[in-house]
């Protein structure tokens, strides 16, 4: 088992195994899944776990390339006064060059986390929300009542919804700041009007 930990490296980790077995207790806290109650199914939620993050990862992808949210947050702060000035493209590009390519993708975990967490509750939210319209019965028990549920995913949903924007808006600046401060060539938007 530990080597493959080893194998499976950080990101892996994190923004995979840890978020869908989060999510797995998250869904078993609710009343949605009752697969923790057996403590001899242990590796079906570390598997189940790591696989439910895969999705989730793939889920925000698509999510990504549906609303652009990471396009127009970079482009809120490439049009900022600070980096007006600058090419995001160019200053990713020098980054990689340089073999830096790791200020790029150090919030990266952060940011598929924080999205698929986003995700996550919102199914979870809707499978209660369900629940009590339709009298489905998906719920086995509630937490506490369905009503502070339905409230406690919705403040989930905006925690991270507010968290892969701040973790985005981090990575764009970071990126910035790190080639300005190594006074890369060739970071600076070419003036037009001449």
């Amino acid at each position: 088992m530990g080597n493959i930990i080893s194998k499976m490296g950080l990101y892996d980790l994190f923004a995979r195994g840890v978020t869908g077995v989060i999510v797995l207790c998250a869904a078993h806290k609710f009343g949605i899944v009752d697969i923790l109650c057996n403590p001899d199914y242990s590796w079906v939620i570390i598997i189940g776990g790591y696989f439910l993050g895969l999705v989730l990862e793939e889920l925000s992808y698509i999510q990504e390339r549906v609303f652009h949210s990471r396009a127009r947050i970079e482009q809120t702060v490439c049009n900022s006064d600070k980096y007006r000035n600058y090419d995001f493209e160019k200053c990713k590009l020098a980054l990689m060059a340089d073999n830096h390519e790791l200020v790029c993708d150090e919030p990266l975990a952060h940011v598929i986390m924080s999205a698929s967490f986003r995700i996550a509750f919102f199914a979870l939210l809707l499978i209660e929300i369900a629940d009590e319209v339709c009298c489905c019965k998906l719920i086995t028990e509630h937490w506490y009542s369905p009503t502070i549920d339905i409230v406690i995913l919705e403040v989930l949903i905006i925690i991270f919804h507010y968290g892969v924007n701040h973790y985005i808006k981090h990575r764009t600046e970071k990126v910035f700041d790190f080639c300005i401060a190594k006074n890369y060539a060739g970071i600076k938007k070419e003036d037009k009007s001449k």
